[in-house]
């Protein structure tokens, strides 16, 4: 069976759990591209708009059912995901009351533009007709197939601001694909951007690792009485995931077999690093 946007049902075994952002839970979604392209979506609105803490994707058929979802949810292809549904409520359970997405002017203005970047991919529950509008809700747009998702991950997921920051590298360099990377992407060239996007999912896993040891060693330090230099612990954190993201970087040019060399990867290792340390280095407490 199909859903609505016109992708087949999913069964788990074609799904992912993905932990993006400061969701504690994961998100299943369909894998492979569909998977790098929400992941690139969410972290977007994660940086862009607002903290992202509760994310939710894929339902088979049978649970859909039971929740009362429609016959036809997209969630059941795993091509749908719900964003912070708490503070952006589905408009058929308020019966009654003026809708309210959540949303300020300023983020709707703002995930606007994100969709914009993503040239359609995406449709937004907030656009849905007036008593089923659902601000909480993304999907995979009805008529966009797999060929349109793969365009996407290839060249549109380096379309952000933190790849503006790389230095003398440029997202949009166009890099030669060969041997079997080429056969299986269909590609004989493919944009750097596009093909860190593959790398992606796998570094954000490497950063909420991070994230819980930082948490883990201020919990052990402070159960044993410990003064906690809070700075000292996010910089061993950080250099750990610098470490991490250059090894992620360097695996995926090896699979594909493109001439981008450890220095580059260590190049762009250090830009997305020098944008993560705010998030992980912690002011010190004043005393």
């Amino acid at each position: 069976m199909a859903t609505l946007n016109g992708w087949a049902d999913a069964s788990a075994a074609q799904v992912d759990r993905l932990f993006l952002a400061d969701d504690e839970n994961g998100c299943e979604v369909l894998r492979g591209d569909v998977a790098t392209a929400f992941t690139w979506l969410v972290e977007q609105i994660h940086t862009r708009v607002e903290r992202v803490t509760v994310l939710n994707g894929w339902r088979s058929r049978a649970f859909n059912t039971s929740v009362g979802g429609h016959a036809g949810s997209n969630h059941i292809s795993a091509t749908a995901i719900d964003v912070n549904g708490g503070r952006h409520p589905y408009e058929a359970h308020q019966r009654g009351q003026p809708y309210s997405s959540g949303f300020t002017a300023a983020q709707t203005a703002e995930v606007r533009r994100i969709l914009a970047e993503a040239d359609g991919l995406f449709t937004w529950g907030l656009d849905f007709p007036v008593g089923l509008r659902d601000a909480m809700h993304f999907e995979i747009a009805s008529g966009r197939r797999a060929s349109a998702v793969r365009a996407f991950v290839t060249t549109g997921t380096s379309s952000t601001r933190q790849e503006d920051d790389m230095g003398d590298l440029d997202p949009k360099q166009r890099i030669p694909v060969t041997g079997e990377a080429a056969t299986v992407l269909g590609l004989k060239e493919q944009s750097l951007g596009g093909m860190l996007g593959y790398a992606s999912a796998g570094f954000r896993q490497s950063r909420r690792d991070a994230a819980r040891i930082l948490a883990g060693q201020r919990a052990i330090l402070v159960a044993l009485g410990q003064a906690v230099d809070e700075r000292a612990i996010a910089a061993r954190v950080v250099a750990t995931l610098r470490d991490d993201l250059t090894e992620v970087l360097l695996a995926e040019i090896r699979t594909r077999k493109v001439g981008v060399t450890r220095r580059a990867a260590e190049t762009i290792a250090d830009a997305t690093i020098a944008q993560l340390t705010e998030r992980f280095a912690v002011e010190p407490d004043g005393d």
